[in-house]
């Protein structure tokens, strides 16, 4: 996964992979990828303020990479002085103000109380790479459109199909002696809804 890479380079990618220099796409990938570290977490996506909710996004972010690199939170230093480690108050507002001048790309959730949309990071074009909700190439549409023309052909062949067998179904019981025995209403509604189906 991290393919061996130093720890302090591995911190340095998790919180600032998108500014260090990459060789090619497929490490711009992977850098842009490990800051998804910053984008983890809860996000109070109906708070109405948007300062408030910039705010806690920074705390949020604050919190994770100091339990991740300095095995401590510094989070209730935004409302006080640290008592039990020497963290002050400006020192966690200096953390603030670096992540609040960042765009976080945690997303979106579609919800009717949802007041903070987010944006997914764009990742450059590796091969071999899935990207989710990518479009289709135009012939891949041509292909997919051909196939759901032999599908639909296809279903309407097994329906004349089971049409015709039924019909010599009832004719061979019929020449047989074997009357057309006397359906409910129920199997005469499920059969026209069937028949609707096909």
């Amino acid at each position: 996964m991290n393919a061996d890479v130093p720890f302090d380079r591995f911190i340095c990618e998790q919180i600032a992979g998108d500014l260090l220099p990459a060789k090619d796409d497929a490490e711009r990938a992977r850098l842009l990828i490990a800051t998804g570290f910053l984008a983890f977490g809860p996000k109070g996506l109906n708070e109405m303020s948007k300062a408030q909710f910039s705010a806690d996004v920074a705390d949020e972010q604050i919190d994770t990479v100091t339990r991740a690199v300095m095995a401590i939170s510094v989070a209730c230093a935004r409302c006080h002085d640290h008592k039990a480690e020497p963290i002050r108050m400006e020192d966690y507002y200096a953390l603030a103000g670096i992540f609040k001048s960042t765009q976080t790309f945690y997303g979106n959730w579609i919800d009717s109380e949802n007041n903070n949309h987010g944006h997914l990071i764009h990742l450059p074009e590796v091969p071999g790479q899935v990207i989710p909700g990518k479009s289709l190439t135009e012939a891949h549409v041509r292909q997919l459109k051909v196939r759901l023309s032999k599908i639909r052909r296809s279903r309407s062949q097994n329906a004349f199909n089971f049409r015709r067998t039924l019909s010599m179904a009832r004719s061979i019981s019929v020449s047989i002696g074997h009357p057309t025995p006397k359906r409910s209403s129920s199997w005469k509604d499920s059969s026209k809804a069937a028949r609707q189906m096909i």
